[in-house]
């Protein structure tokens, strides 16, 4: 374990990114995680608009952004699902078409953030999104200085309604 580790406390330096079970790589400058509530406001005439209470009304967004250090035909497609990837071994192309009505529910799929600074089995602060999609637009940057690939993940609720698991999915 990192010096920057210890059970109950974690400093991130980076992560790696498993996306259906496709290695997306290393990220560059992390990854940052978002958790939008939706409150409701408790009010009561003796306090006139001043809350007394909160109750929560469901998650609005479960969002996780990173930046690929690297990109490749394969990894693209996996974020995109609707591009289209033909071909094998070094001879692939990826066919990008005009797409309309597309579910992203359907095509969502597991995302694992892994700490670069913890062994493989290490998954104590391990990000695991259980059915996640890709927001974001798909950006491809060519320039003479390194171009990651940012992409911006949003869970969605598996059958039991769960978004996100922090640390070892296994621990019961």
């Amino acid at each position: 374990m990192s010096s920057q580790t210890v059970k109950n406390g974690f400093a991130a330096l980076g992560v790696t990114a498993t996306y259906k079970s496709v290695n997306l790589g290393p990220t560059v400058g992390g990854a940052s995680l978002r958790i939008e509530r939706e409150l409701v406001e408790i009010l009561t005439d003796e306090r006139g608009l001043t809350p007394v209470d909160y109750l929560t009304h469901g998650l609005k967004k479960v969002d996780v952004t990173l930046s690929l250090a690297r990109w490749s035909l394969m990894n693209f497609q996996a974020a995109f699902p609707e591009f289209t990837l033909t071909g094998s071994g070094d001879d692939r192309k990826l066919d990008i078409r005009a797409d309309t009505g597309t579910s992203l529910e359907s095509k969502a799929g597991q995302l694992v953030l892994h700490p670069v600074s913890l062994l493989d089995g290490d998954r104590t602060f391990d990000l695991t999104f259980w059915k996640a999609a890709v927001i974001s637009p798909p950006e491809l940057a060519y320039r003479g200085e390194q171009a990651p690939v940012e992409l911006t993940f949003r869970a969605l609720p598996d059958s039991s309604g769960l978004l996100l698991t922090i640390g070892d999915p296994s621990v019961t």
